[in-house]
């Protein structure tokens, strides 16, 4: 049976509601086949059999239809009609547009955490960068993308606006689907002037300088077109 990543948080063993279990374990689901995908054991195309996944995972063939529609949600599956759900072929395009919404909302993100950012959540964002930086060193590539998603995600949750968190389920894993190739030292020291930014509450600076911070990754993504290099088997090819 496949491990299911670390994401999500255990639940309480004092929660009320009798529907939270299923809520966690569904997340679960969720994020083992969106780590799947995007790390190529999924391709593009693939039929995603609701029975096999289930038994795959141990659950209910419920619950990974859930999974299957928070995950066609957010871009990564199409459901076709009298067919069943496919992984979805994305191209450049589609991730170039995500990474345009996500450097305007983790700007605004970015312009709220400074009004409330406690030192307890900076050091949890520095933290999670400098074991970035670690696996990135390593050429531990998957684990530091994993938890380059996380720290965004922590990001938008920071911000305080609920409204940026769920929008941002229908982006944010498509503007992270490419691996940018950038120099592991310069997305380092661009984490942690942001951090800085947000620590000594300079608004206007820590959302120019996370807007600058995807401007970045766009600009390496177009550079790899340019230079041919492969972008992942799972992702279309360039119209």
């Amino acid at each position: 049976m496949l491990g299911f990543p670390s994401m999500v948080h255990s639940t309480s063993a004092s929660a009320s509601t009798a529907d939270q279990p299923r809520a966690v374990k569904r997340h679960d689901i969720r994020d083992a086949i969106q780590r799947l995908i995007l790390e190529g054991e999924f391709t593009s195309g693939k039929r995603l059999g609701q029975r096999d996944l289930a038994q795959r995972f141990g659950v209910a063939q419920g619950l990974v239809r859930e999974a299957l529609l928070e995950l066609q949600a957010c871009g990564l599956v199409e459901i076709v009609d009298n067919r069943g759900v496919f992984v979805r072929q994305l191209d450049i395009p589609a991730i170039i547009e995500a990474l345009q919404i996500r450097q305007m909302h983790e700007g605004l993100a970015a312009r709220l955490c400074c009004q409330r950012t406690t030192r307890q959540d900076i050091d949890e964002l520095r933290s999670i960068s400098q074991q970035m930086h670690k696996l990135s060193k390593e050429n531990k590539l998957s684990e530091m993308s994993w938890l380059d998603r996380q720290f965004h995600r922590r990001l938008l949750e920071l911000s305080g606006n609920s409204m940026l968190v769920r929008l941002a389920d229908s982006y944010l894993i498509l503007g992270k689907a490419v691996r940018g190739g950038r120099d592991p030292d310069q997305v380092y020291a661009e984490h942690q002037a942001l951090l800085q930014a947000i620590e000594d509450g300079q608004a206007d600076q820590a959302e120019q300088l996370a807007r600058q911070h995807i401007d970045l990754a766009q600009q390496s993504l177009r550079q790899q077109l340019e230079q041919g290099q492969t972008a992942p088997k799972w992702l279309g090819k360039q119209q």
